[in-house]
């Protein structure tokens, strides 16, 4: 009798990690899709209309021009949904905080479609920066509190590095002519911080 009552409870304890570990693999699952319909839908635009990538233009340039329209909102809209379904998966207390972020910048996301520049300039720089330093607040959380290992930093200057590029390539300072490509590879090295975060947690998941 004993020793069906460990079984039973030992059982269940591997029963227990497994789903830690299902839940985990799906939430980073809807993280890196979601990187991969950004990444696609921007290079269908930039297919569309391939001189304003290359001519400074942010990747919301896409979002203001008819031809373009349609592929820029839908993979916003899509990067935004995975991005917060993958958040939904994460709710230990270590990652809670990111859960967060991710959560908001599903929704920023969104109000930056919502805003496009030609028409509420102001309105769309102010959410463009809110994310900006959301993901940098995250990402320093991540470093602080949760993984430092030197792969986690590297990722984190990087991308520090593209925002710089980013702040640089707008017009008021019109140094360098990186905008759309400099933002691709931040919100890339973001999720890549995610990712090689959240692959090695496992009992803070549910």
């Amino acid at each position: 009798m004993l020793k069906l009552v460990i079984y039973c409870i030992v059982s269940q304890f591997v029963v227990v990690l497994l789903s830690y570990n299902l839940i985990m693999q799906l939430a980073i699952k809807y993280l890196v899709a979601s990187q991969l319909a950004m990444f696609v839908f921007a290079l269908i635009c930039f297919a569309v209309d391939p001189g304003a990538f290359r001519n400074n233009a942010p990747l919301s340039y896409y979002g203001t021009m008819a031809k373009t329209i349609f592929p820029y909102a839908t993979g916003i809209l899509l990067t935004a949904f995975l991005l917060f379904r993958g958040a939904q998966h994460l709710h230990g207390k270590k990652v809670r905080a990111v859960r967060f972020s991710v959560q908001w910048l599903a929704i920023l996301l969104v109000a930056a479609l919502a805003t496009p520049y030609t028409v509420f300039f102001w309105a769309h720089s102010a959410v463009t920066n809110l994310m900006m330093f959301l993901v940098i607040g995250a990402s320093g959380y991540i470093l602080i509190k949760i993984d430092h290992r030197l792969i986690n930093i590297a990722l984190a200057l990087a991308m520090v590095c593209m925002f710089t590029l980013i702040t640089l390539s707008a017009d008021w300072w019109d140094i360098v002519h990186v905008a759309g490509p400099a933002e691709l590879a931040a919100s890339l090295l973001f999720i890549g911080l995610l990712y090689n975060t959240l692959k090695d947690i496992k009992e803070e998941t549910i």
